[in-house]
């Protein structure tokens, strides 16, 4: 049984797309637009303007945190020798960019670290066992507004891994006639698991070993 605990509201949650709970109660939220509504939001679309920000809350209080992205998107947290990492998914820029997440004496910030090109607009992020990282990509932003529409417009959805070393590999692709316009991707026990935005279905897959 789930019951409502109690509810968060921040200016700086200028538009949620994704976001990441730890335990200790801190929260990381990927704004995938900045201010100004739904006529802004357009022209930042059509101009790939970067001023959707990520929104920390240290349990306590919210801080806007990090550089302003083009449409940011699925956010990941993750601690790799003993330092605090956040993987965020930018549409525009159709890449994953990893952060030092900065904690000093009050002080959040996210520290550039690199720029992982994938090659089609990046959506959720999602890990395996191994520490390997699964992403959704749209190749179609065209497509993807055209399902949104009619179900029977079919939009394409691919699936790449991300290993250690920042090598991606396509794992899934497919025209839109299996899955349209995927979300996210879920690795468990062989299996991979690919949720999408607008249909009520999940597509199972086998995973190669």
């Amino acid at each position: 049984k789930i019951s409502h605990v109690k509810t968060l509201t921040d200016p700086f949650l200028t538009s949620p797309n994704d976001l990441f709970a730890l335990n200790d109660g801190r929260i990381f939220v990927s704004n995938d637009h900045g201010t100004g509504g739904s006529f802004r939001n357009l022209i930042d679309d059509a101009f790939k303007i970067q001023r959707s920000k990520v929104a920390f809350f240290n349990g306590e209080k919210w801080f806007e945190i990090g550089e302003g992205q083009a449409l940011g998107n699925g956010i990941f947290h993750k601690i790799e020798n003993e330092i605090e990492y956040i993987y965020r998914s930018v549409f525009m820029s159709q890449s994953v960019k990893k952060y030092q997440f900065i904690n000093s004496k009050e002080k959040y910030d996210l520290k550039f670290i690199s720029e992982i090109k994938v090659g089609s607009g990046t959506d959720n992020i999602e890990p395996d066992e191994q520490g390997n990282l699964f992403v959704v990509g749209h190749p179609s932003t065209w497509k993807f507004l055209r399902h949104a529409k009619s179900a029977e417009n079919f939009s394409p959805t691919q699936v790449f891994s991300i290993n250690k070393d920042e090598k991606v590999t396509e794992i899934y692709a497919n025209s839109g006639e299996e899955i349209s316009a995927g979300s996210t991707a879920i690795p468990f026990e062989g299996k991979l698991f690919i949720s999408q935005v607008f249909e009520n279905f999940l597509l199972v897959c086998d995973m190669d070993k």
